[in-house]
């Protein structure tokens, strides 16, 4: 597994992941992110003996593309171990969308690209929901700081290497020209104890419990991002009324016009010279960030973003049931199988002969090998075919 798909894994999060597959049966089982990827040799398992409920990728971002970047980015050793995890990413993102009965991305440009590698040929866009605070009336006024502010969680490679790249074009030229910048959000303390080293005239923040604060006290709002991919940080931005400048590829998936609700860079210094040119332009600022609340004020909404996606999922799965004929289901699954109906599919079939195969039916789910090795037509049995 790559270390990608290993984020969230812990032994007491494989326990729970165990224990609710064998207590019930499920009407689907959803992957958000590559991040819970490590869950998947465990689901592919379950499903050998159960009802097979549907699985769910809700795909963040192109992570395939995304591990090249890093790696290319990466020199040395370094750049000879990020292209290993860039191959261990490829493989199981492609095995996960093969897999998946019904995926989603959060932008159109990933709906694209992901779609020729998924059983569907074509993925569903479903961009992420926002139920925080959202601020009525803000005005940019001269009595705010000179203050720009950068917020998110800095723990991924490609997120670090952005913001460093910023920080080397721009913390000198702001500085000088008496723009505050300063980073808000979490990430390893030993980490930001190496930025305050760095870029001294830069004020590093950390984790805080509450973003607000410092959202309201800065003029703008920056994204240095080079990666695409959703930024929930821009809906925080969005919502509190800060104006954006960002990265041309950093907010793909946001219904924002660049020099009208936003601005777009091509480069690190453009951004930081575009900061400049505007930090003191409060009719401009004031503009950008009315129309970008009105542009995304009716898209985040949760609960239509939640009958959006189980309306998806109910759809796939009736479409998969009916393009799935009877005599190609595993024989596990199969009603016409007296050895194994679907209320002993988990327990051994002792030995009986399969209607479907004609071989020996299988006597234990838990060792594949051994089972498929008792069935007595290895080439036309369905459950090999299927499974194999």
């Amino acid at each position: 597994m790559p270390p990608t798909a290993l984020y969230g894994f812990s032994r007491a999060a494989r326990r729970a992941v165990d224990q609710a597959l064998a207590e019930q049966s499920w009407d689907a089982v959803v992957f958000d992110s590559l991040m819970s990827a490590w869950a998947l040799p465990t689901v592919l398992r379950h499903r050998l003996g159960s009802d097979r409920p549907p699985l769910v990728y809700l795909a963040h971002n192109r992570e395939t593309t995304a591990a090249r970047r890093i790696a290319d980015a990466s020199q040395g050793v370094r750049r000879l171990v990020k292209l290993l995890e860039w191959a261990k990413v490829a493989a199981l993102e492609r095995r996960l969308l093969a897999e998946a009965d019904f995926v989603t991305a959060n932008i159109p440009e990933d709906c694209e690209a992901l779609a020729p590698a998924t059983k569907a040929g074509k993925v569903a866009f479903l961009p992420p929901g926002y139920d925080g605070p959202r601020v009525v009336c803000r005005a940019i006024t001269a009595d705010m700081p000179r203050r720009a502010v950068i917020i998110g969680s800095f723990d991924w490679l490609a997120k670090r290497q952005s913001l460093e790249r910023f920080l080397d074009a721009g913390a000198n030229r702001l500085a000088a020209a008496g723009v505050e910048l300063q980073i808000v959000g979490s990430s390893e303390p030993q980490y930001l104890a190496g930025l305050r080293r760095r870029f001294p005239q830069v004020t590093f923040v950390g984790p805080v419990a509450d973003v607000r604060p410092y959202l309201a006290s800065a003029r703008i709002g920056l994204v240095p991002d080079v990666l695409g991919g959703f930024k929930l940080k821009a809906l925080d931005y969005v919502f509190n009324r800060l104006p954006i400048m960002a990265m041309r590829a950093a907010l793909p998936g946001m219904p924002l016009e660049d020099g009208v609700s936003f601005g777009l860079f091509d480069t690190h210094v453009g951004l930081a010279e575009g900061v400049l040119s505007l930090i003191a332009s409060f009719a401009e600022f004031n503009a950008r960030q009315e129309q970008a609340f009105a542009a995304c004020a009716d898209g985040f909404d949760w609960p239509q973003l939640g009958r959006q996606l189980m309306s998806g999922m109910k759809q796939r799965r009736v479409a998969s049931l009916l393009r799935t004929p009877q005599h190609r289901l595993p024989h596990y699954l199969s009603r016409r199988c007296k050895s194994c109906p679907r209320s002993r599919a988990t327990k051994p079939f002792g030995g009986r002969n399969c209607r479907h195969c004609n071989g020996l039916a299988v006597t234990g789910l838990q060792n594949p090998r051994r089972s498929s090795a008792r069935c007595g037509v290895s080439t036309g049995c369905p459950r090999l075919s299927r499974v194999w």
